[in-house]
């Protein structure tokens, strides 16, 4: 319970804050940069994870790679140029701030991982795993929501918004119950590896969907994506012949 209040309130809630902050330029690449380095750390010395030098080198591969991509995205010249004209005045706490959200959002993101793994390796099951941390996000959240806006305001909410918010639910329990399930059929560090792929992803979905430009910093981000993860991957082959 206590993992998953953390995980909503120093996850979700504080990667949003991020975003409207940084940009999501800055905040996805510092989000999973330090969910991969806090993952293989927590993995490490509370699960006992392995932790070999291939592994180290493909998150470092994967971490260059989610900024190579992120700095190659269309918004992260006007995030950059938001966060030169904020260091110049008087928001400069306030973009330190959205940076420290971002980076607790992705040391929240890995406590939580570590625990599910923990929890669904031993005689927790998975449902209800998934149950408490769910149950307490729409608690704890809702909550907050009722004493920030009232009743009033959930009421005058638009329904488009409602229809979206209820959407990204639906995709979001889908995502949790796969990374729930890997979690308990492999480690931290390579979920977390595998996790991040979703910026490369993304880029691509952008070219197909939305028939952005293919650019130098995106061809080369999925290149060292692809790369970090087939180092990561080799390691593992190689310990299951073993």
């Amino acid at each position: 319970m206590l993992t998953g209040a953390l995980a909503q309130l120093g996850g979700n809630v504080m990667f949003q804050f991020s975003l409207g902050i940084v940009g999501i330029a800055l905040a996805v690449p510092l989000t999973l940069g330090a969910m991969i380095l806090t993952g293989a750390i927590l993995g490490r010395f509370v699960l006992h994870e392995q932790l070999t030098w291939r592994s180290v080198s493909s998150m470092v591969v994967l971490i260059l790679a989610i900024g190579v991509l992120s700095l190659g995205a269309g918004e992260a010249q006007a995030s950059l140029d938001a966060l030169d004209n904020a260091l110049e005045g008087e928001h400069r706490f306030v973009v330190a701030q959205g940076v420290a959200a971002a980076v607790l959002s992705g040391v929240s993101y890995a406590l939580l991982g570590v625990v599910i793994r923990k929890s669904v390796s031993g005689r927790v099951p998975l449902p209800t795993t998934l149950f408490i941390i769910s149950v307490v996000g729409a608690v704890g959240l809702g909550v907050m929501s009722i004493a920030r806006i009232r009743i009033e305001g959930l009421i005058e909410t638009r329904a488009v918004d409602w229809q979206m918010m209820v959407l990204a639910g639906v995709c979001n329990a889908f995502a949790f119950l796969a990374l729930a399930k890997s979690l308990q059929l492999t480690g931290v560090v390579f979920v977390n590896a595998l996790n991040a792929s979703q910026v490369a992803m993304a880029s691509l979905a952008g070219l197909v969907l939305f028939n952005e430009p293919l650019t130098l910093p995106l061809f080369f981000g999925v290149l060292l994506t692809g790369f970090g993860l087939a180092m990561m991957r080799g390691r593992r082959l190689r310990r299951s012949r073993i």
